[in-house]
C-alpha cells in the first residue's frame, strides 16, 4: 500500500529537509577542514581552497540537516492556518459542518466529503506536497460515490481497530480488557489509517499485517506520532465541550475538523520522514 503510493524521489525528502550544510575535507589529511583555516589558492581566473598543512584542493561534502520528528509533528498545528490551505480547509469546514446539522443523508455526505479530504492531506504531505490533490478519475463514480467510498474506508479501518474492544465489552463485561483493548486500537488505529489512505480499496482496510509493519519498522517515532494524536484529540473534545446550541454544534463541527486535518497532516509526515523504511 504505502509502498506503491510514495515513489521514492527527491520529492518525498523535502518535508525531512531543514537545510543543507557543505563542508570541506582534506582527503590526504583525513580531516575535516573548517572555513577560517582554509588557505585561498588563486590558480589563473580559477580561486580554490587548500589544505593549511599539507595544500591540497579541499573536497566539498553536502549532508542533510533533518529536523526531529517533535518539531516537525508541532509544525502541523500551522498546517491549516497557512495561506495555501487556510482558505480550503476553512471552507471544508463551513460546508460540511452545515450539512451535517440537516442530519440524515446530508450528514452522511459531509462525513463522507470529510473523510475524502483527510486521506487526501494525508498522502499529498507523505509525497512532499503542501496542497491535497482530489483527483475525481482516482475516486471513479459521481458525488455520491465520492461520499460513500471514503466512508465505507474511513468505518471500515475503525471496526477493525476498535471492533475487539466492543465485541469484549459486550460479550465479557470486563472493563479492565475492554479498556486495554481500546488502548490497543488507539495504538493501532493511526497506523491503519495511512494504509487507508493509500488505498482506495475498501476491503483493504480489514487486512491488519499493512499497519502492522509499519508499527515494527519505526516503533519510536510512530509513538511520539500517537502520543501526539491523543492529545490533539483530548484539545479538540475539551474545546468542543463549551460550545452550545445551534451555533455551537456548528462550530463545534468546525473545531472538529481542524484537529482531524492536523492529524492527518501529522501521519503524513511520519511516512515522509521514514520515507527510507516505508519505500523502496
Amino acid at each position: 500500500m504505502i509502498r506503491s503510493a510514495l515513489p521514492h524521489d527527491a520529492s518525498v525528502a523535502y518535508i525531512r529537509e531543514v537545510s543543507v550544510v557543505v563542508t570541506r575535507r582534506c582527503v590526504p589529511c583525513e580531516r575535516v577542514i573548517a572555513d577560517g583555516e582554509a588557505r585561498r589558492v588563486r590558480a589563473g581566473e580559477t580561486e580554490m581552497l587548500a589544505c593549511p598543512a599539507c595544500g591540497s584542493a579541499l573536497v566539498g561534502e553536502r549532508s542533510r540537516v533533518v529536523e526531529p520528528i517533535h518539531a516537525q509533528l508541532l509544525g502541523a498545528f500551522r498546517y491549516p492556518f497557512q495561506p495555501t490551505t487556510f482558505a480550503v480547509v476553512a471552507g471544508f469546514g463551513v460546508v460540511t459542518g452545515l450539512l451535517s446539522l440537516a442530519g440524515g443523508i446530508p450528514a452522511a455526505f459531509a462525513f463522507g466529503l470529510r473523510c475524502l479530504y483527510l486521506f487526501a492531506v494525508l498522502r499529498a504531505t507523505a509525497m512532499g506536497r503542501d496542497e491535497p490533490e482530489i483527483d475525481p478519475a482516482r475516486v471513479g463514480g459521481d458525488g455520491f460515490d465520492w461520499s460513500t467510498r471514503p466512508t465505507l474506508r474511513m468505518l471500515v479501518t475503525l471496526a477493525v481497530a476498535f471492533l475487539p474492544a466492543l465485541l469484549a465489552h459486550f460479550a465479557v463485561g470486563n472493563a479492565v480488557l475492554t479498556g486495554a483493548l481500546v488502548v490497543v486500537g488507539l495504538a493501532y488505529a493511526p497506523a491503519a489509517l495511512i494504509v487507508t489512505a493509500h488505498d482506495d480499496r475498501v476491503d483493504a482496510a480489514v487486512n491488519p499485517v499493512p499497519a502492522l509493519r509499519i508499527i515494527v519498522a519505526i516503533p519510536k517515532t510512530y509513538a511520539i506520532t500517537c502520543a501526539f494524536l491523543v492529545g490533539l484529540g483530548l484539545t479538540s473534545a475539551m474545546a468542543i465541550s463549551f460550545t452550545t446550541g445551534f451555533a455551537g454544534t456548528l462550530v463545534s463541527s468546525i473545531v472538529a475538523f481542524v484537529p482531524a486535518v492536523i492529524g492527518a497532516r501529522m501521519l503524513g509526515l511520519l511516512v515522509a520522514f521514514h520515507d527510507e523504511e516505508l519505500v523502496p
